[in-house]
């Protein structure tokens, strides 16, 4: 993607918001999307889903949303954006963590894997592992987040 990424990214680092920076994200891949793709509107729809749901949800929904089974949707969804859209959703639901992190310091991490849709601690630890390779403990506490 070269100089478009660098731009993204710069544009997500100066947004505030979790909305702000879904929102560019929700930009740019339609804006791909519309030029790539025939089954671009269903895909948009999901986008739409993504950034304006409340909650959480599953690539199933997701797939139903877009009209199309659910193997479909994500062999649609991974060619267009170039990732699977469960890593797509993990992403998005990291982020959500960070903003809600920064608003809310010392709110424990139950409380926070809860407030951004997660069944329980261990599967929040076990999917902030998968985005970071470290503990919700560990990342923050560095100097990374």
């Amino acid at each position: 993607m070269g100089k478009e990424a660098s731009v993204i990214e710069d544009k997500l680092q100066h947004s505030a918001t979790i909305k702000k920076k879904a929102a560019i994200i929700n930009t740019y891949l339609t804006q791909k999307l519309m030029q790539n793709n025939s089954n671009s509107k269903q895909i948009i729809s999901v986008f739409n889903q993504i950034v304006h749901g409340n909650g959480p949800i599953s690539v199933k929904q997701l797939a139903e949303i877009a009209c199309l089974s659910k193997k479909q949707f994500e062999r649609y969804f991974s060619d267009m954006v170039g990732i699977n859209p469960k890593k797509y959703l993990r992403i998005v639901r990291f982020q959500k963590v960070r903003l809600l992190k920064k608003q809310k310091p010392n709110i424990d991490f139950t409380s926070l894997g809860y407030e951004c849709g997660y069944y329980d601690e261990a599967h929040f630890i076990h999917d902030f592992k998968k985005i970071t390779g470290l503990t919700p403990g560990t990342f923050f506490n560095s100097s990374i987040t």
